[in-house]
């Protein structure tokens, strides 16, 4: 122990620590206790703790209940002699959230001054919020080390001159100096730092009212004793280092007219471990408490008579001690003290064999897992209080969540208290999402994102009904995908606008659409159900999108301080019931708690606990932002009011427009912090290692001690441009102590040898690195005799163990146990399981009933249960679940099959299950472009249009055959002419402009499509008469069409003509039913386009070809029919074959099949581009190429045609009754060389990474 004291007399001993100080005055006099005796500690958590202590001690010895406990932070003392100093008078201490809003606010002021850190360099441009972030702390730590602005200035006047200077980076250095000015005239007298307040609190305690002159020493007594009436003692403890501006308040408090002493866990022979401390200490025992420059030669009794703060220390002699007598070990914390980190000498103390490990695991999951395990291990078979036990590490953030899945998994009570970020928060998240969805003028992001939160509840009254019902958001964000909303404020229009006008316009267009549908007998049924699927949909999502600006009727532009947080309280908090919604989340957790299945009140507790904990998280994160609202309004309210005084004609608040509300908020929830209260004697606290300072544990694990986390990694600060003196060793000298502390957490047991240290890391990074054991182990090691005595677990010793390659007899329990205890219900369950399999039959009922006991089950039964309920899930996830899972298969087995569903089972059968069994629907990531699909689907509709006007222009003079069976169209054949093209052209374009009308949305990307299609215009006035400079996809189309129908100099014509298009059967509206190519295959489908060539012999058949249009550039080859991947050009065309035979009465067959590619592609060798691709085209056809195409579409000869069509229409049936039989493996096929997983939207359920 190392006392610093003033010179007052004090009744207690100088070694008495502060809990004995405590109990010594309560005993005395317990309710002047409360009065008489300071505390002043380095945590929050400590102070809670000796409150409670001191509470529940005054009442047992008073009866009564204590309100008033004299026991503080440094902060909150300083906070409290404000209140009692300054009174109504103090300025506002801004939060940590709002000191970023100030230093935005400052930098907004002084950016023309600066040169480096505006962005882009530019001076006019606002500084980014990460570099913004970067200064603040500089800033904020040039004021903690007392560092003025003055002082910067003074060095870049000296580099300026040639003088020795620290200054690396004199622009640098200039602008952080200049934000810091204008960072304290932000501040101003209205608001202050916690450095500014600390400051401000030591002048007035120190200084003349009014006055830079320094008081008596007289007059210091007498302010202290106005403040503190009934202190006698005033006590700091536990603090490892002071800042500036605290070490001039801790020399005023030198001169208090009470006991005043400062303990520290400090030894002066141990530079490398308390140099820090060395500096305070020196200056505490020296400190002036003079201005710079001002003279010696005051009054006597004057404060510059250098008063010294007297030191005490219990170390010295026993150190002394020890290295004459090695064999009397001295205390162990004193030791660690004196010679941890300090290599003057080689000693080693044996007392830490018995309450100190040091641990190795594999990675940092098998280094929490079995931490868990450990715990469990002591609190069961050791008796220790899990409210004992503490898991600290220096970087939180990258165990907090592991522990807080693995203390779930092992029903572990734990008080986790990292601090989360504010702007992560959902419910904060969810708030800023309605802000930016008005300030930004409802963009489709925002208005999902609002729309989608759980904390938000957006209803509308349903039609008819006084019930409400929930927006649907996911319908109303599919809608606005569909038809290219994006809002925002655009163009000078708002963003209401463009989605009430986008979905009225897509209305009126459906709504013709499904009218002439439903008109036409060759409907197809999937768009039908389609277009009325869209019509309701876009109905529901204006309902929805209607009562969304219902909610919010008018433009906030301008509010004042006071009109914006009613805004945010009522208009969003209250009326769409966040309150309400955290509330129920509460009834959720407790009702699912009740509720549970578990047989174990402590793991139903802890189940409800870990809900709970999430609720609160929540509330306390609300509570968080609604408290960095209220101190941004009263901060402005303040400045208006001031400026009202000031000058009568300014408003007494000011409007502001909404965009500057919510940036300044904004930015104040992104430094804001929050977490969940401590639950006091409940459960492991898993913290950071500062803040179980003075905090007693009887067992505290230090976890993550490698090199770049425990010690963390020094970085230089860059962004000061100028040198900071031993900053690397002051930074190392921190981390240093923050060891020391951990390792001598209740120095008491741990010198009676109750202590127990256990000091784990990871052999290996999350990506497999090594990992680098912590120098500070090694320090541990070189003073001790922990490597000797078999004190350290090596990684290696433990695979050793695990794998049975060593029998070590002396094992410690607990390494057994984290090694090879059930320590969860599913590692037991998963342990019986694998017993149970390997048993005999007769061996299992005496398995089951041994489990039942480890299960906490009340039979042997109900143990059996929970086996093969295990054992279920493992059958289940190696796709082995039996039939009864796929409730749809036998509607599937008894349902006519399209093409594409059979094509899709073909590629991945799992993926056919989930959208056709299961319903999932795809996620559609809808860009600002016509997507493939809608392209596709543009240039059909065209087509289709196109040769429906020809076919009846040509009626007279073409090829006819009459349907035998009513309904059914004519089959017309159409024969193009080139003489007719520029014709032709114009009819394409007509079309094409109408059909682009309805689709069109105000977007550039939009007219990039347009081009593509129709060819980049020139400047011709008239859409009639438009000319080309590029041909689009049409004109090439309209070429390839007139070269196939009358050859060119390279190619012969065809001779097949089209003859029908779009034809659909089996569909809702079409006279032909389904196609049955086999007992369990019916077929349903549409065929783009059938090519006739006529027979002109009575005997012959008739020819045909299949053709389907392609708008991408790829299409399916001869070796994917083989394969059984590709099916549509062989089913097409023997049912193609069928529907002529039974609809027309005429025989055909089929000549193979031709794919329409829309889009071609030329090749790299600069080859003409493909507009066409064959696929079953014998090679004695006169429409075979000379010169194979890059996708080889010929075969032998017409019977390996047919033969290809028959093993089709086999794969297809065998397909059939597989999906009939509920045979979906995740087994998808390679197709091209690719297998289709890595573009599946259902990858996430299927999991097949982790399956392979």
């Amino acid at each position: 122990m190392y006392v610093l004291h003033n010179r007052r007399a004090s009744r207690f001993d100088l070694d008495a620590p502060l809990e004995v100080i405590l109990e010594q005055e309560i005993l005395a006099n317990a309710e002047a206790a409360l009065q008489s005796v300071v505390c002043i500690v380095p945590t929050g958590r400590r102070v809670r703790l000796l409150r409670r202590s001191v509470t529940r001690a005054v009442f047992r010895q008073t009866g009564k209940p204590v309100s008033d406990v004299q026991i503080f932070t440094l902060e909150g003392f300083v906070r409290h002699l404000a209140n009692l100093l300054l009174g109504n008078s103090q300025p506002h201490l801004i939060s940590e959230a709002l000191t970023a809003a100030i230093m935005e606010e400052a930098s907004e002021r002084c950016r023309r001054d600066m040169t480096f850190f505006t962005s882009g360099g530019s001076r006019f441009q606002a500084i980014s919020p990460a570099v913004l972030e970067r200064l603040q702390g500089i800033i904020l730590g040039l004021k903690e080390d007392g560092i003025l602005p003055q002082s910067l200035r003074a060095d870049l006047a000296a580099s300026g001159f040639g003088l020795e200077s620290a200054v690396t980076d004199p622009r640098r250095l200039a602008d952080i100096a200049t934000l810091y000015e204008s960072y304290e005239r932000t501040l101003g007298e209205a608001l202050t730092d916690y450095p500014k307040l600390l400051t401000l609190i030591t002048d007035c305690l120190t200084k003349e009212q009014g006055s830079t002159s320094l008081r008596t020493e007289s007059s210091i007594e007498e302010a202290w004793r106005g403040i503190l009436p009934s202190a006698t003692t005033l006590v700091l403890d536990g603090f490892t280092e002071f800042k500036k501006p605290e070490e001039r308040f801790l020399a005023a408090l030198y001169y208090a007219p009470f006991h005043s002493r400062i303990i520290l866990d400090y030894s002066d022979a141990n530079g490398p471990l308390f140099g820090g401390l060395q500096d305070t200490v020196a200056s505490l025992q020296g400190f002036t408490g003079k201005p710079v420059g001002e003279k010696d030669g005051a009054k006597p009794d004057e404060i510059s008579l250098v008063p010294r703060f007297t030191a005490f220390t219990t170390d010295t002699e026993a150190n002394d001690r020890f290295k004459d007598r090695r064999e009397e070990h001295l205390p162990k914390a004193s030791y660690l003290r004196r010679w941890l980190f300090n290599t003057e000498e080689d000693i080693r103390h044996e007392g830490f064999n018995d309450s100190v490990r040091i641990v190795a695991f594999d990675n940092r999951a098998d280094e929490v897992r079995s931490i868990a395990k450990l715990l469990r291990y002591f609190a069961l078979r050791e008796q220790i209080p899990l409210a004992e036990m503490c898991v600290v590490m220096r970087q939180p953030e990258q165990y907090s969540s592991l522990f807080r899945e693995m203390f779930a998994l092992y029903d572990i009570p734990a008080n986790i208290t990292d601090r989360f970020p504010l702007e992560k928060s959902p419910v904060v998240t969810a708030v800023f999402a309605v802000l930016d969805m008005l300030l930004y003028g409802y963009k489709r992001e925002d208005v999902n994102r609002a729309l989608q939160s759980p904390y938000l509840r957006f209803e509308r009254k349903e039609r008819g009904y006084k019930k409400y019902a929930p927006l649907n958001a996911a319908n109303l964000f599919t809608v606005a995908g569909r038809l290219r909303i994006s809002g925002g404020r655009r163009f000078g229009r708002d963003g209401k606008t463009q989605w009430l006008r986008r979905m009225d316009s897509r209305l009126a267009y459906l709504s013709k659409r499904e009218i002439m549908l439903n008109r036409d007998p060759n409907t197809d049924r999937d768009e039908l159900a389609e277009t009325r699927r869209f019509i309701e949909e876009i109905e529901l999502a204006k309902r929805d999108f209607t009562a969304l600006l219902a909610l919010f009727p008018g433009e906030q532009t301008q509010l004042t301080p006071s009109e914006f947080e009613e805004f945010i309280k009522n208009a969003i908090l209250a009326k769409l019931r966040v309150h309400d919604q955290i509330v129920a989340f509460h009834e959720h957790a407790r009702n699912l708690a009740l509720e549970g299945e578990s047989d174990s009140n402590a793991k139903r507790m802890t189940e409800f606990l870990s809900l709970e904990e999430e609720v609160e998280k929540d509330a306390r994160a609300l509570a968080s932002f609604l408290a960095i609202l209220e101190e941004l309004t009263a901060i402005l309210q303040e400045r208006d009011s001031r400026a009202h005084r000031k000058d009568s004609s300014l408003p007494a608040e000011r409007p502001r427009t909404l965009e500057e509300y919510i940036e300044r908020l904004r930015t104040a929830v992104r430094s804001g912090r929050y977490q969940v209260r401590e639950k006091l004697g409940y459960g492991v606290t898993v913290t950071a290692a500062e803040q179980i300072r003075g905090v007693p544990f009887r067992l505290t694990v230090i976890c993550g001690a490698v090199d770049g986390e425990f010690p963390g990694r020094y970085v230089p600060e860059t962004f000061l441009g100028k040198e900071l003196i031993d900053s690397e060793e002051r930074f190392l000298r921190k981390e240093r102590v923050q060891f020391y502390q951990a390792l001598t957490n209740n120095a008491p047991l741990l010198e009676a040898g109750k202590k127990r240290v256990f000091i784990t890391y990871p052999s290996r990074a999350d990506n497999g690195d090594d990992l680098t054991r912590s120098s500070f182990v090694d320090a541990l090691l070189k003073i001790t005799s922990l490597q000797e005595a078999g004190c350290v677990v090596s990684h290696e010793l433990r695979l050793a163990v695990s794998q049975g390659a060593s029998q070590d007899a002396a094992l410690e329990p607990w390494l057994h146990y984290t090694l090879f205890g059930l320590a969860s219900e599913e590692e037991t369950v998963r342990a019986a399981a694998l017993r149970y399999v390997k048993a005999a039959p007769e061996e299992r009922s005496e398995i089951m009933n041994s489990v039942a006991g480890e299960l906490q089950r009340n039979d042997a039964k109900a143990a059996l249960m929970r086996v093969q309920e295990y054992l279920a899930d493992v059958l289940k996830s190696e796709g082995k679940s039996a039939k009864e899972v796929l409730v749809e298969g036998e509607r599937l087995a008894k349902s006519a099959y399209s093409v594409s569903a059979l094509e899709q089972y073909a590629k991945c059968p799992y993926q056919f299950f989930a959208a056709k069994n299961l319903r999932l629907r795809e996620i559609h990531e809808y860009d600002t472009s016509l997507s493939p699909l809608e392209s596709g689907s543009l240039l059909h509709r065209i087509l289709y249009k196109f040769y429906q006007e020809l076919q009846e222009e040509q009626r007279d003079t073409a090829f006819v055959v009459k349907p035998i069976k009513a309904g059914l169209p004519d089959l017309v054949t159409v024969q193009l002419e080139s003489a007719e093209r520029e014709r032709y052209r114009r009819l394409l374009h007509g079309i094409a402009e109408e059909e682009l009308k309805v689709i069109r949305f105000d977007h550039p990307f939009f007219d990039l499509d347009r081009e593509a299609i129709l060819g980049q215009a020139s400047n011709a006035e008239t859409p009639d008469n438009q000319e080309y400079t590029r041909r689009g996809k049409l004109d090439i189309w309209l070429d390839s069409e007139l070269a196939r129908a009358e050859g060119t100099e390279n190619s012969a014509a065809w001779g097949f003509a089209p003859a029908l298009f779009e034809f659909a059967f089996g569909e809702l509206k079409s006279v032909l039913g389904n196609v049955e190519l086999a007992e369990n295959l019916r077929l349903q489908g549409k065929i783009d386009r059938v090519e006739l060539l006529p027979s002109n012999e009575p005997d012959k058949p008739h020819q045909i070809m299949v053709g389907d249009y392609k708008s991408g550039s790829s299409v399916s080859t001869n070796a994917d029919i083989k394969k059984g991947l590709s099916l549509q050009m062989p089913l097409y065309s023997v049912a193609a074959e069928q529907i002529l035979r039974e609809g027309y009465g005429i025989d055909a067959e089929a000549a193979g099949a031709v794919y329409y590619i829309l889009s071609p592609k030329t090749s790299s060798r600069n080859e003409d581009a493909e507009t066409h691709s064959f696929v079953m085209l014998p090679e004695q056809s006169p429409l075979a190429p000379k010169k194979q195409s890059r996708n080889g579409g010929t075969v032998a000869d017409e019977e390996t045609m047919r033969a290809m069509m028959e093993y089709a229409v086999e794969k297809a049936s065998e397909y059939a009754t597989h999906i009939g039989n509920g045979h979906f493996p995740v087994e998808p096929q390679k197709r091209g060389g690719f297998i289709p997983c890595d573009n599946c939207d259902f990858k996430p359920v299927c999991r097949i990474s982790e399956m392979q």
